[in-house]
């Protein structure tokens, strides 16, 4: 799991995809406010919204390994 703090330290990669999760919820036009907000920093790095606070990261899985 990745706290939110260490974003700054996170190195993306091709296929990277984010997560986060919010203990409360969210209403739609907040989930847009962040989407927006992670699309200016991180272009079209995929960010997943879901209902519990954590993030993480999820990198693709090869096909080829076995």
């Amino acid at each position: 799991m990745i706290d939110i703090q260490d974003l700054k330290k996170i190195e993306i990669q091709p296929g990277d995809a984010f997560v986060v999760q919010s203990d409360q919820g969210i209403t739609a036009a907040e989930a847009q406010r962040l989407k927006d907000a992670w699309a200016k920093f991180f272009g079209d790095v995929p960010l997943f919204i879901l209902s519990q606070a954590k993030l993480v990261q999820l990198r693709p899985v090869s096909t080829t390994d076995g």
